[in-house]
């Protein structure tokens, strides 16, 4: 390590960054650019941000980039020139640029290229422009070492990826602890470097592949890169607010807005399904990442305007078009699945009593807002139910796919096996258990036996935990009555009647954690 970054790396701990700003002007956000240009550009004129001429237009207003600027798409280096170019010009007419670090802004910077295209390589000299352009006295490498990964502005905190246990801390050290992660990681991977022991073309961020043999001197370069500040619940990796249950995920956001007093997290880094921005667990957590480069992810430019307006805050999602529209939360979601009902449905033919159980799954599993049960309704000779491309559990195993967990604690498992045991379904195999390819969530396929007049409960080694509290209010606030307008016309007063038997007993195990 040359002595400027060391210099760099002692005085880390009062870098002059600012994590925290509150302000009256209007804070428009985007997220995962990748490399599209032309698209972020399209963005930023249609929001009236930027000029035909390319130029800040946008006076006090506070513009924030999620990260994931780099990697994929072909033209990363334009990105980066006109956001630094843009952070000095919007200072000077009074706003703000705030752009976040990503993964893919670390994986740059940690020499991991898997993802750079070829245009992008290109554009800054190959391989060799590559490692001068990132370091640390490089022109993107010195940019990108000074911007943080959390920031707060008014009641809304961004980051990249998410927000795990891990930031429960003050947003200085946050973002104090992430850099000098890297820089340990930096340090001691140069020094392998510089003694022959590390390829310069290898990744200063995976030691895994000197896990079955690991000389002496690779241990603490091992150590470093398992840094928990760049790990998977990191605010550049974690995705667990938005790809997590939202019934094993809404204690652990409550908690975060409570630490750190905001209304609502901001992220990036997956994806949205829709490829719109979407609100999730009542709009305390919105996805802003619309698969900007749509070369690859089939999606959109989209913005996150957050204005206040007579002491509200109001969010809206701005299109290029300037047209300005909502965004997606719960009940958008539910329409648009109900819609799919209408065109890409499959019909499954079965007796008319085995067609209203499986429907009562449906409308079940989305009162609770389990969402394990893909919408079905009743037709003349069976069920239509919405198509899905689906992946078996016994699939599953028999290729050896690994399905991730991106929840911090729990499993959408145990969900599964409360709302089996809830609708007492007992033959629960490795076929009837689905998963959505799209995005490994659970669908539990099967139901028209379920719902007898029995009160048992399958039997379980290990009683499935009720993660939420809000979901124990939520079987707690079950009755007949209220049974009785969702499920009346599916299900008899015996059935009902029995569902309750079974949450009560499924309430003692709560009781037991």
């Amino acid at each position: 390590m040359n002595r400027l970054f060391l210099l760099f790396f002692c005085l880390l701990p009062s870098l002059a960054w600012t994590e925290s700003y509150d302000t009256e002007s209007r804070v428009v956000a985007f997220g995962d650019v990748h490399g599209a240009y032309a698209s972020l550009i399209e963005l930023l004129q249609g929001t009236q941000i930027i000029d035909q001429a390319g130029h800040w237009r946008a006076g006090k207003t506070h513009l924030v980039s999620v990260g994931d600027l780099l990697d994929r798409g072909p033209e990363s280096k334009a990105v980066m020139d006109l956001l630094m170019r843009l952070q000095n010009e919007a200072v000077a007419a009074g706003g703000r640029v705030h752009v976040l670090v990503g993964n893919h802004e670390l994986m740059n910077l940690g020499r991991d290229l898997r993802d750079v295209s070829a245009e992008e390589l290109a554009a800054v000299g190959g391989r060799e422009g590559h490692r001068q352009a990132f370091s640390e006295t490089g022109i993107y490498g010195k940019w990108l070492r000074t911007l943080p990964v959390v920031v707060r502005i008014n009641d809304t905190l961004f980051s990249h990826g998410g927000f795990s246990s891990q930031s429960l801390k003050p947003l200085n050290e946050l973002n104090r602890e992430f850099w000098q992660a890297f820089g340990r990681v930096e340090f001691e991977g140069d020094r392998l470097q510089k003694s022959g022991l590390l390829s310069p073309d290898q990744s200063l961020l995976d030691a895994s592949a000197y896990q079955e043999a690991l000389p002496e001197t690779h241990i603490a370069w091992q150590k470093a890169t398992a840094a928990s500040e760049l790990g998977p619940q990191s605010l550049v990796w974690y995705r667990g607010n938005t790809a997590c249950h939202p019934l094993l995920e809404m204690n652990s956001v409550a908690t975060i807005l409570s630490y750190h007093g905001v209304g609502r997290l901001v992220v990036g880094h997956t994806p949205t399904s829709s490829r719109e921005i979407e609100g999730y667990l009542d709009n305390q957590v919105f996805a802003i990442d619309t698969g900007m480069l749509a070369s690859v992810y089939r999606g959109q430019p989209r913005a996150l305007e957050i204005r206040t307006e007579s002491g509200e805050t109001v969010l809206s999602v701005l299109k290029p078009t300037g047209e300005v529209i909502p965004p997606i939360g719960r009940e958008g979601r539910r329409a648009r699945a109900h819609a799919e009902l209408q065109s890409e449905y499959e019909f499954i033919e079965m007796s008319k009593k085995a067609a209203k159980k499986a429907r009562a799954a449906f409308l079940l599993s989305e009162h609770l807002d389990m969402n394990m049960v893909l919408p079905t309704k009743v037709v003349d000779k069976g069920i239509h139910r919405v198509k899905a491309r689906l992946l078996s559990e016994r699939t599953r195993q028999e290729k050896n796919l690994y399905r991730p967990n991106h929840c911090e604690t729990g499993s959408d498992f145990d969900l599964l096996a409360v709302f089996d045991s809830l609708i007492g379904k007992v033959d629960r195999t490795l076929d009837n258990l689905t998963y959505d390819r799209r995005d490994w969530r659970i669908r539990a396929l099967e139901n028209a036996n379920a719902f007898p007049t029995s009160s048992k409960l399958p039997v379980y080694s290990k009683p499935p935990r009720l993660a939420a509290a809000g979901f124990r209010n939520d079987l707690l606030e079950l009755s007949e009555t209220n049974l009785a307008e969702l499920l009346g016309d599916l299900l008899t007063t015996k059935e009902i009647k029995a569902i309750l038997k079974r949450r009560d007993k499924i309430l003692q195990w709560a009781s037991n954690e």
